[in-house]
């Protein structure tokens, strides 16, 4: 993992080098224990969902996951975005035994259910963008990571406005 950690109005960033689902999740799940998020009981309820419903999704660009567990375990919302150096197999979510390689890590620490159905429709979104995905997995600085998605989710927010 990346020691350049960029935290922004409850996003952090970071590249991981990790060889299974596992450490990645555990290496995400630690940033947001690290920095307030979540408390003591998140990465363990974080891996014990990702066995019963995995999250791996695959997209046009790459494979992607949004590990995440109950709002019980979290303390304030945020969004760890894990740029990985070398894809990991993660279950195909909705698809008993299936897998999926995947580059980008989406972890969610969310309070609010209803905000959660939101934001993963807003994150499906993105995924769809090939030319932001293709960004995101050449970054190597913290803060651009946090950066890119921001400015997508804050776009998406204008367009849903207007």
């Amino acid at each position: 993992m990346n020691n350049e950690i960029a935290e922004q109005t409850g996003f952090i960033g970071t590249t991981l080098e990790a060889k299974t689902k596992e450490e990645a999740i555990s290496a995400l799940a630690g940033l947001f224990l690290e920095n307030g998020f979540v408390k003591d009981s998140y990465p363990g309820a974080v891996l014990a969902r990702e066995q019963i419903f995995p999250t791996g999704l695959p997209t046009e660009t790459f494979g992607v996951a949004i590990p995440h567990t109950d709002s019980v375990h979290v303390i304030r919302p945020g969004i760890a975005i894990g740029v990985l150096k070398e894809p990991i197999e993660f279950g195909m979510m909705g698809y008993p035994g299936e897998a999926v390689q995947v580059k980008l890590l989406f972890m969610l620490a969310i309070k609010d259910p209803n905000m959660q159905i939101q934001l993963l429709q807003d994150l499906i979104g993105l995924f769809s963008v090939a030319p932001l995905m293709n960004q995101l997995i050449v970054c190597t600085e913290s803060e651009r990571i946090v950066e890119l998605v921001q400015s997508y989710l804050q776009e998406l927010k204008k367009a849903v406005n207007s």
